[in-house]
């Protein structure tokens, strides 16, 4: 049996590299339906262009989830941005 499901039904996830991958998918297949990027890698993309790096025109819905401090680029509808606290105390 074969089963056709509409790429705008289909959400991907990728982390680090994976979340640039997803995007040049999206972009390649033109328009997933979301994709999530999850601390998009930023070294050598953080001053590329939008067609080599996650953006928001890769799918119908993209959302970026930050989590560490060193990934501060925005490529997504939506950025959310965790806030990291630290035990140690400035002097």
């Amino acid at each position: 049996d074969v089963y056709c499901i509409p790429l705008s039904s289909v959400h991907v996830i990728g982390h680090s590299l994976g979340a640039h991958v997803a995007g040049y998918a999206g972009q390649r297949l033109n328009k997933l339906g979301r994709i999530t990027g999850l601390d998009p890698a930023e070294p050598y993309f953080q001053y590329t262009l939008e067609e080599v790096r996650l953006d928001p025109s890769d799918a119908n819905f993209v959302d970026v989830i930050h989590t560490d401090g060193g990934s501060f680029i925005t490529g997504g509808k939506f950025d959310f941005c965790t806030r990291i606290f630290s035990n140690k105390t400035s002097f």
